[in-house]
Order: structure tokens, then C-alpha cells, then sequence
């Protein structure tokens, strides 16, 4: 199952040896990193980015956030 997310390039995935190749780009040296995971690993990396519930979150900001 593909995952559409834009952040989150993930190049493949090993079923039998349990492991994800995702690579992303740090905004500080501006390089591409290339990790390869296993599956408990990446999906720890992945829900640190999900809100706690009833947490809000910011929709819009700036010029959109008075419209």
C-alpha cells in the first residue's frame, strides 16, 4: 500500500527481512538522507508527527488565518 504523504519518500520496502528505505532532506546542510529501518523503527519515526488527542492544531496562519 502506497503512503501519500509529502514529506515521507519511501523508496521500498523488504517484507522478509522486515525493512523500510525512506530518505529525506535535512533543511540544515540541505543533503538527502537515505535510511534503511526496520518496520518497528520507522513506524516510531512516523507517529511522532500525529497530534495527541484533542490536541488543536494550526490550520491556518498569517494572511489566510484573517480571511
Amino acid at each position: 500500500m502506497p503512503v501519500d504523504l509529502p514529506w515521507l519518500k519511501i523508496e521500498s520496502q523488504n517484507k522478509e527481512s522486515k525493512t523500510v528505505s525512506w530518505f529525506y532532506n535535512d533543511h540544515k546542510d540541505e543533503k538527502r538522507h537515505d535510511v534503511t529501518d526496520n518496520v518497528i523503527n520507522f513506524i516510531n519515526h512516523l507517529i511522532i508527527h500525529i497530534p495527541n488527542y484533542h490536541v488543536l492544531t494550526t490550520r491556518y496562519y498569517g494572511f489566510y488565518a484573517k480571511l
